[in-house]
C-alpha cells in the first residue's frame, strides 16, 4: 500500500473512505520520453473508456487499455509513455496519486465522425454502501469532433524486459553478488528507475542461462534464489522487487468493512478452489546424460479432506523433469510438488471506490457479511473515469 508523502495516512485514508460524506474525481495524463521526462499533459484522451489492471500472475504485472481521439503529432508511439493520475477531493482536501507509467503499443485506428469527451467531468451523483454520496466534480466537461479514435494497450516497464532476450549464453560466477548482478541487467535494457534492496547473498556456484532466454525470466529466477519477489512496477513506475514475506507472517495493510465508512459496493462473490487438486504426484527424470529415475508421493492423510483416503478416489499430477542429481533429490522435489499441490484457497471478488493505493500482494483485511479473515490481493482492475468502481480479487490458504 504506497501512501503519498505529502499527507498524512489518516487524512489519505479518511479522503478514500469519503469520511465526509462525499467525494470528488477528476483524472489527467502525462505524455512522457522513454527516459520518463514529461513532455506535455494529454488533451485528447477519453475520459470514459481508460481502464488499468494489476494482476500479480501476469509476467509483466500492469497493464490498461487507452483511448485517444485525433491526430496528435508529439506522441511517438513507438518511444513515448502514459502516466495517468487520479485526483480525489472532499472539499478540504485534494490529493492527485499516480497510477503507474505504461508503455504504448502500435495503437488500432478508426476512422470515425462524431464526438468525445476530453479528460475530467461531471461526477453525476452515486449512492454508495452504506451512506456516502460522490458530488459533482469541479472539472467541466470539454467536447471535440474528431475523425480518428486510437485504441492502445498500455503495458508496464516489465514488457521491455519480456521482450530483451539474452543474445549468447550468460553466466553468473560463483561469488558475485545476486542482486547486483539484477540490477545491472536490468539497467542494461535502458531502465533507471530501480528499487530493489540490496542483500549480502552471492551465488554459491556458476548460474548459467541460455541464449534467447528473456531477461525478465532471468532476474525472476535470480529473485527467487534469495528469497524475493517477482519483478513489479509500482506506482511511480520503478521497476521493484522486495523480500518475500510468509502469508501468515504478513500484517494487513487496509480494511475493507461494514460501518459507516464502507466503500464496498453491495454483493461479494466467494468461492473454494477444491476442483482437481492433486492427491498423487508422479516425478519422472527424463535426463538423456542420467539413467531414468521416478518418484511417486501420495496424500494418504485421514485428517485432509482432499487425500486419497477421504476423497475415495486418486487425482494424479505427472510432470517430467530435466535435472535431479539422484533419487533423494528427485524425492524432495516430489514432495515440495505435492505440498504445493495441496494447498487449497478460497478466493472473493469484489467492488469498492476508488483506491488508488494499490500495488502488488497485498495484504487486505475483509469483514463483510460473515467473512473476517486477512487476504492477499491477487489483482485489481480500477476504470479511469469519475463513475468508476475499482474491482479487488484475493485470496486466502484454506486448512481441508
Amino acid at each position: 500500500m504506497r501512501f503519498l508523502d505529502t499527507f498524512t495516512e489518516q487524512e489519505q485514508i479518511d479522503l478514500i473512505n469519503i469520511k465526509t460524506g462525499y467525494q470528488t474525481r477528476s483524472f489527467r495524463y502525462e505524455l512522457l520520453d522513454k527516459n520518463d521526462n514529461v513532455k506535455k499533459t494529454l488533451t485528447n484522451v477519453s475520459n470514459t473508456e481508460n481502464s488499468i489492471e494489476f494482476n500479480s500472475f501476469l509476467e509483466v504485472k500492469r497493464l490498461g487499455n487507452m483511448v485517444l481521439y485525433g491526430d496528435d503529432p508529439d506522441i511517438d508511439f513507438i518511444n513515448d509513455r502514459i502516466k495517468p493520475y487520479v485526483t480525489l477531493g472532499n472539499g478540504d482536501i485534494e490529493i492527485e496519486y499516480p497510477l503507474g507509467i505504461y508503455l504504448l503499443s502500435s495503437p488500432s485506428i478508426n476512422h470515425v465522425r462524431g464526438t468525445s469527451y476530453k479528460t475530467g467531468g461531471l461526477l453525476p451523483s452515486q449512492t454508495l454502501l452504506p451512506s456516502q454520496t460522490l458530488l459533482p466534480s469541479s472539472v467541466g466537461v470539454t467536447v471535440v469532433d474528431s475523425e480518428k479514435r486510437y485504441d492502445i494497450t498500455v503495458y508496464s516497464k516489465l514488457q521491455i524486459l519480456t521482450e530483451d532476450k539474452v543474445s549468447e549464453h550468460i553466466t553468473f560466477l560463483e561469488g558475485d553478488n545476486y542482486i547486483e548482478e539484477i540490477i545491472t541487467l536490468i539497467g542494461g535494457t535502458g531502465i533507471v528507475k530501480i528499487n530493489i534492496p540490496g542483500s549480502l547473498d552471492t551465488f554459491n556456484r556458476d548460474v548459467d542461462f541460455d541464449i534467447g532466454t528473456s531477461k525478465l525470466t532471468i532476474v525472476n529466477a535470480l529473485l527467487s534464489q534469495v528469497g524475493y519477489t517477482s519483478l513489479y512496477t509500482d506506482n511511480n513506475g520503478y521497476v521493484s522487487s522486495v523480500k518475500y514475506i510468509p502469508t501468515n507472517k504478513r500484517v494487513s495493510q487496509y480494511l475493507y468493512a461494514i460501518g459507516e465508512e464502507s466503500i464496498i459496493y453491495n454483493g461479494l462473490n466467494e468461492e473454494l478452489d477444491l476442483f482437481n487438486v492433486a492427491n498423487r504426484v508422479i516425478r519422472v527424470l527424463s535426463n538423456p546424460e542420467q539413467l531414468p529415475l521416478i518418484s511417486i508421493k501420495e496424500n494418504n492423510s485421514p485428517d485432509n479432506a482432499l487425500s486419497i483416503v477421504n476423497r475415495g478416489r486418486v487425482i494424479a499430477d505427472y510432470a517430467e523433469v530435466n535435472d535431479a542429481a539422484n533419487q533423494e533429490a528427485l524425492d524432495l522435489l516430489t514432495e515440495s510438488a505435492l505440498e504445493d499441490a495441496g494447498k487449497v484457497y478460497g478466493y472473493i471478488k469484489f467492488q469498492t471506490s476508488i483506491n488508488p493505493m494499490h500495488e502488488f500482494l497485498e495484504t487486505l483485511k475483509v469483514n463483510y457479511s460473515g467473512i473476517d479473515y486477512d487476504f492477499t490481493e491477487t489483482s485489481w482492475r480500477l476504470g479511469l473515469n469519475v463513475n468508476s468502481r475499482m474491482t479487488h480479487e484475493c485470496r486466502r490458504l484454506l486448512n481441508v
